[in-house]
């Protein structure tokens, strides 16, 4: 496969969508207003093995993965979903987001662009109300993966 320089994929249009159906269905979407990040990092427990074959050097084994991730959320005059420890919900991003919002409703698929969605728990909730800061709040919840439902173009 040959590549080429091309345009930045920017970021500026992308956004993040939240299950408010009951039950987490995906039935209901609404979108966050103000994400600022959305971010995952996926990690592999690879155990090492050494067999006969191995010259006795250790073999990587394909291990099981885990994923956590944080969701920035800036606070606009109070506009914005609070989350609890422990909460589970379902979330949905693209780095466009004209490709899962349109006209105040959720656009199913298929995309032209990867969209990501997963049921996560929220593990973190660090509130930093800085008054002598200007500008707006910020909520950086940490989360981790419970189900992915759409994981881009990687197989789940």
């Amino acid at each position: 496969m040959t590549f080429s320089a091309g345009d930045l994929c920017c970021s500026q249009f992308m956004c993040v969508l939240l299950d408010t159906s009951v039950g987490l269905d995906g039935s209901a979407w609404d979108k966050i207003p103000h994400v600022t990040q959305m971010a995952f990092t996926e990690t592999a427990n690879t155990p090492k093995l050494v067999t006969s074959d191995s010259a006795g050097r250790e073999l990587s084994l394909c291990g099981t993965v885990g994923t956590t991730g944080n969701l920035s959320i800036a606070c606009h005059n109070g506009d914005y979903p609070e989350f609890c420890i422990n909460q589970e919900i379902r979330v949905r991003w693209s780095i466009s987001c004209d490709a899962i919002w349109s006209g105040g409703a959720a656009v199913s698929g298929p995309w032209a662009v990867d969209v990501y969605e997963a049921k996560v728990r929220i593990t973190s909730k660090p509130v930093d109300m800085n008054a002598s800061q200007a500008g707006a709040t910020l909520l950086n919840y940490s989360w981790e993966v419970t189900q992915w439902i759409m994981q881009g173009s990687c197989a789940i």
